[in-house]
């Protein structure tokens, strides 16, 4: 269901506890800006965010070993590379 803003504003409860069942999108000058959904949607939206990032980023390394674009070095070395940098993010 879409409601307008002036419907949000107007049916604020009842537009939460439809949510809470399925979103609901919400119309400004006709056209639909943001949808209103539960917690527990929000909650696998995010999650799939997530997993959809790290899918990515695992393909793209993938990538980089088929180019020969890879690192001999060892995870302890890669550890302390990643400290040093994130070190000097947080001092900048």
């Amino acid at each position: 269901m879409t409601y307008s803003a002036t419907q949000l504003g107007k049916l604020s409860g009842e537009i939460i506890l439809e949510a809470q069942k399925t979103p609901v999108r919400i119309a400004k000058n006709g056209k639909e800006c943001v949808a209103v959904i539960s917690m527990s949607d929000l909650e696998l939206l995010e999650e799939a965010k997530k997993t959809q990032h790290l899918r990515s980023a695992v393909q793209d390394g993938f990538a980089q070993i088929e180019r020969g674009e890879f690192s001999s070095r060892s995870m302890d070395e890669l550890f302390d590379e990643a400290k040093r940098r994130v070190t000097a993010q947080k001092s900048s």
